[in-house]
């Protein structure tokens, strides 16, 4: 299997891309490649080429040879999430590229447990967009992922009033309004229906850190039009509670 390289531009068949300093430090210094080795090259942009690396003592490149797959875009499938603590929200940021999600949105919340100054949010974004890209080449998907500045809570509210996505919130609190007999293989089945209604629309899939959302906050949420959705009686990691949202709304896209 030939490993991908990501190149964040428009590619055409023929051209020498110049990799930048991180690129040409990791793929020669740390992964070793051979001068000439047979690679896979994405424009971040539906296309993969196939090419060479290209190794010398001055700089690394690549060669672009001709186009081997291409892809459309898909509908747009976005996970809206209060910050985790650093080593989960990173995790949850390579596992949500993996899964095929377009956006990644951090929000710190209330009850966020890293709460970044607004001169240190830059940082995050660009940390959690080389997570990214990095999951990106190792799974192949050949759609670039935007990661985006996390936001403060109120400024995200006034963002999410834009009414052309459908925005489905989870609360873990609702796990204690189920009905006794209704188990949580039930209402995964609610979420997962509520979620194919709306799958070829742009789908904002909403969680909250370690602790859930702040009452008040949840209030917010379903005043601006959000819709509570529950995965049942089991109280889930964040970790876990994203891979396992993000599958259901990766389903409800292959349904017919």
């Amino acid at each position: 299997m030939l490993r991908t390289i990501l190149m964040d531009k428009v590619l055409t068949a023929g051209s020498v891309e110049a990799m930048d300093s991180h690129q040409a430090k990791h793929y020669s210094k740390v992964l070793r490649m051979d001068d000439g080795e047979a690679v896979h090259i994405t424009d971040g942009r539906g296309h993969l080429y196939l090419g060479r690396f290209l190794n010398s003592k001055k700089s690394a490149e690549v060669k672009v040879d001709e186009l081997f797959r291409e892809e459309p875009p898909t509908t747009e499938l976005r996970l809206e999430i209060a910050m985790p603590k650093n080593s989960t929200m990173d995790w949850i940021v390579e596992k949500a590229t993996e899964i095929g999600v377009t956006h990644i949105s951090p929000i710190v919340s209330s009850r966020t447990i890293v709460r970044p100054d607004k001169q240190s949010l830059k940082k995050y974004t660009e940390r959690w967009q080389t997570i990214s890209n990095g999951a990106l080449e190792q799974s192949e998907r050949l759609w670039k992922v935007k990661v985006e500045e996390p936001l403060f809570w109120d400024d995200w509210l006034c963002q999410i009033k834009k009414p052309t996505i459908s925005r489905f919130a989870f609360f873990s609190e609702l796990r204690s309004e189920l009905d006794n007999e209704k188990s949580g293989d039930e209402a995964l089945g609610k979420a997962f229906q509520q979620i194919l209604k709306d799958k070829k629309k742009p789908i904002s899939l909403i969680l909250g850190p370690e602790g859930g959302f702040s009452d008040q906050e949840q209030t917010e949420l379903l005043k601006n039009g959000c819709l509570s959705l529950s995965l049942g009686k089991s109280v889930l990691r964040v970790e876990t509670a994203a891979i396992v949202v993000l599958t259901l709304a990766r389903l409800g896209r292959c349904v017919s």
